[in-house]
């Protein structure tokens, strides 16, 4: 099991390169968002396992969650919400919900 310091390491250094990769793609195609969540599910104790799940790193990833939710709420397009793009998000949204209390 990987000692924290190392998870630590590891965390930081995603932190720190996910802004610079997004940056890097033409047109910003994929968020930055999207990479934080993929950089840590690969290191992550569910694929190359170099990051350890403690207490510490517990607390640390249920902040880093929040942020995740104000990044991606900083991609939101307004305009786009309210054009065809927010109309077939809604629809689709609606159809989710009721497609979860079906199977619920």
């Amino acid at each position: 099991m990987p000692s924290i310091a190392s998870s630590l390491f590891w965390i930081a250094l995603i932190a720190a390169i996910a802004p610079i990769v997004a940056g890097l793609i033409p047109r910003r195609l994929v968020p930055e968002v999207v990479l934080l969540l993929l950089a840590g599910a690969v290191v992550g104790p569910f694929a190359l396992n170099i990051a350890a799940d403690s207490e510490a790193i517990g607390i640390l990833r249920e902040l880093g969650l929040g942020m995740l939710f104000l990044l991606a709420g900083y991609e939101i397009d307004r305009q786009e919400l309210s054009g065809r793009g927010g109309r077939r998000a809604l629809y689709t949204w609606l159809f989710c919900l009721a497609l979860a209390f079906t199977v619920v």
